[in-house]
C-alpha cells in the first residue's frame, strides 16, 4: 500500500479517478492521505522541494485553475518528455491521463457533425498526434518506473497471463441486400451492375443467399477457424430510417441470434439512433433484446458525454462506443478497458469501456484507404495493443463481407485475425473480459 496526497487546488474526485485508472493495471494499492508527511507521492502544484523523500509530480497549475473552462485547453504544439512522449498537459503525468480518459477535450471543444458526434478532424490536437497512440498506456509505464527507482517495488498486471486480447465485434445493420421485393426489382434495373433479378430470386427463396445476410456466416465460420469469438450488437427498436433495417422479431433475426448464442458468442445492444441521450428509449430497446445483456455499443458510435455514459451505467456493464468514427487509433488514449467519469457531475460511472480502436467503415469510407495501406495501419494499431499487453477491438459489419467490401473482407479483415493469431492474441467476448476484470478484483 502506498499513499498519495493530492493538493487543495486540485480537482480531488478526478485526480483520484485517475490515479485509480493508471493503478488499475497496477500491482499495489494505494491510498489518499490528508497529510503530505504521511505520502510516498506528493501531487499538487505547489511543491517543496526539500521533500527529497518522496516522489513528487508536479500539477499543472493552469489546467486545475481554469478546470473545465476553456482556459484549461492546451495549446498546440504539445510538449513531450525526454522519452519523446507526447504530455497532453504540459509535464502534468496526471491531468495529461485524465485529459485523455475523462475525453476532456469533446467535453470542452463543442464542434459536432450533423449526427451530434465529436469527430477526430474537429480536434485541436490531430497534428500532435494525440489520439494515434495508447498515452495513458506509456503514463502507467512511467508511474511503474519511477516507483521502482524510488525503492517501491511493482509491476503492471497483464489480465492475459501471457499476450493481449482481440475483442470482435459486429454492429448489425444492413444485412438485407433484397429486403423487399418491388425495390429490390427497381434497383436491378437502375443498378444492374450491383444488383441483379438471379441474386434477388435466390435470396428470397434461401435467405442465406442473400450476399448481405450470409455475412453472418462468413463473420461466424471466420471466428471458428481461428478458434476466436465474436460479439454482435443488434438494433431492436429502429427509430428513423438510417437504423430501420429489420425488425428483431423477424425470423430471420431469431434465427441468426440463436446461432451466434449457440457457438458460446455474445448478443449485445446496438442503441438506436435516439437513444444515445434518451434514457427510456435506451431501457425499452435493451428490454427487447432480454435480460442478460451486458453491453453495446451505440449505431453510428453516437455519444454524448453529458448524457450517454449516464444511461450506459444504469442498464449496462460495458460499453464499446468510444472510438473515432473517422479515424482508427486511441479516442481515449489507451487500449485498456477503464471507466468513464462523468465530466458534469464529477463522479464516476460504474461501467467499463472497452475502447473501439478500428472500423471497417473508418479505413474505406472516411479515410478512404485502399487494402494494402489499411492493413499496414491496422497492423500497427495492433502491434501496439500488444506492446501495452491491451485490447484490440476490432468493429466488422455482417453486411461488409461481399460486393464491394469482398476484397476488403479477404484481404484486410482475414489477414489482421491471422496475424493477432500468430501473435498470441487471445480472443474474448465481453462477458468474458468482464469476467476476467472481476476475478483479477481489477
Amino acid at each position: 500500500m502506498i499513499n498519495i496526497y493530492i493538493g487543495s487546488d486540485i480537482n480531488l474526485n478526478s485526480a483520484v479517478y485517475t490515479f485509480e485508472e493508471l493503478f488499475r493495471y497496477i500491482d499495489i494499492n494505494f491510498r489518499i492521505v490528508n497529510s503530505t508527511d504521511d505520502a510516498h507521492i506528493i501531487y499538487d502544484i505547489s511543491i517543496n522541494k526539500t521533500q527529497s523523500q518522496k516522489i513528487i509530480i508536479e500539477a499543472n497549475f493552469s489546467f486545475w485553475k481554469n478546470y473545465l473552462e476553456e482556459e484549461s485547453m492546451p495549446h498546440s504544439p504539445l510538449g513531450k518528455d525526454e522519452s519523446n512522449n507526447t504530455y497532453a498537459i504540459s509535464n502534468d503525468i496526471i491531468a495529461s491521463a485524465f485529459f485523455l480518459l475523462s475525453g476532456y477535450e469533446e467535453y470542452i471543444n463543442t464542434r459536432r457533425d450533423r449526427f451530434d458526434r465529436f469527430l477526430y478532424q474537429y480536434s485541436l490536437y490531430k497534428d500532435d498526434n494525440l489520439y494515434n497512440n495508447p498515452l495513458v498506456d506509456t503514463y502507467r509505464d512511467s508511474i511503474v518506473l519511477l516507483l521502482n527507482d524510488n525503492g517501491i517495488k511493482c509491476s503492471k498486471v497483464n489480465i492475459w497471463s501471457d499476450k493481449a486480447g482481440i475483442f470482435l465485434t459486429h454492429d448489425v445493420d444492413g444485412i438485407y441486400k433484397y429486403r423487399y421485393i418491388i425495390p429490390s426489382i427497381i434497383k436491378s434495373i437502375l443498378k444492374p451492375s450491383k444488383f441483379n433479378i438471379i441474386e434477388l430470386v435466390q435470396s428470397k427463396s434461401d435467405i442465406e443467399k442473400d450476399p448481405y445476410y450470409h455475412g453472418f456466416y462468413k463473420i461466424i465460420q471466420t471466428s471458428l477457424n481461428l478458434g476466436f469469438k465474436s460479439t454482435f450488437f443488434f438494433i431492436t427498436n429502429p427509430t428513423c430510417k438510417l437504423d430501420n433495417f429489420y425488425h428483431i422479431h423477424d425470423k430471420n433475426i431469431v434465427n441468426a441470434i440463436n446461432l451466434i448464442l449457440n457457438y458460446d458468442f455474445e448478443v449485445g445492444i446496438h442503441g438506436s439512433l435516439k437513444s444515445y441521450d434518451n434514457d427510456k428509449q435506451f431501457l425499452f430497446e435493451k428490454s427487447l433484446l432480454g435480460k442478460n445483456v451486458l453491453g453495446g455499443r451505440q449505431h453510428y458510435l453516437k455519444y454524448t458525454c453529458s448524457r450517454t455514459p449516464k444511461i450506459h451505467g444504469e442498464h449496462l456493464c460495458y460499453d464499446s462506443t468510444l472510438g473515432f468514427p473517422d479515424m482508427i487509433g486511441f479516442r481515449r488514449g489507451t487500449c485498456m478497458p477503464f471507466k468513464v467519469f462523468d465530466l458534469e457531475n464529477n463522479t464516476t460511472i460504474d461501467i467499463f469501456e472497452f475502447p473501439l480502436l478500428v472500423m471497417d467503415q473508418t479505413l474505406k469510407g472516411y479515410m478512404n484507404l485502399n487494402t494494402s495501406v489499411a492493413y499496414q495501419m491496422v497492423f500497427e494499431i495492433l502491434q501496439k495493443v500488444e506492446k501495452y499487453h491491451g485490447l484490440f477491438t476490432f468493429l466488422w459489419h455482417p453486411g461488409n463481407c461481399s460486393d464491394e467490401w469482398d476484397e476488403w473482407f479477404n484481404d484486410v479483415y482475414i489477414p489482421i485475425l491471422k496475424s493477432a493469431k500468430s501473435m498470441g492474441f487471445q480472443s474474448v467476448t465481453g462477458a468474458d473480459l468482464l469476467s476476467k476484470i472481476i476475478n483479477k478484483s481489477i
